[in-house]
C-alpha cells in the first residue's frame, strides 16, 4: 500500500471514526501530513466550542507513528518522501 496523505478534512473523518478512513489509515505504511494542515486545524479550533479537546486530539494524532509532517518543496507541492 502507498503512503497516505492527510488533508484537513480527513481529521474530521478520523474524529467521527469513519470506517473507510480508519481502515485506510490502519493499513498505511506512512501517513503524511502537509505542514499547513496542523495550522489550518488549530485555526479552525479557535472558532469552535471544543478547542481544548480538539487541540488534545490533534496532538495525539501528530504523535502517532507512522505519521510524518512534510513541507512542500520546490515549485510544486511534493509531499511524498
Amino acid at each position: 500500500m502507498h503512503p497516505v496523505l492527510i488533508d484537513t478534512n480527513d481529521d474530521g473523518a478520523l474524529e467521527r471514526k469513519d470506517p473507510t478512513v480508519l481502515r485506510v489509515f490502519r493499513h498505511a505504511p506512512h501517513i503524511i501530513v502537509p505542514s499547513v494542515v496542523p495550522g489550518e486545524l488549530r485555526t479552525g479550533f479557535l472558532s469552535g466550542r471544543r478547542e481544548p479537546r480538539n487541540r488534545e486530539a490533534l496532538a495525539r494524532l501528530l504523535d502517532a507513528p507512522p505519521l510524518e509532517i512534510h513541507a512542500a518543496t520546490g515549485k510544486r507541492a511534493d509531499f511524498m518522501p
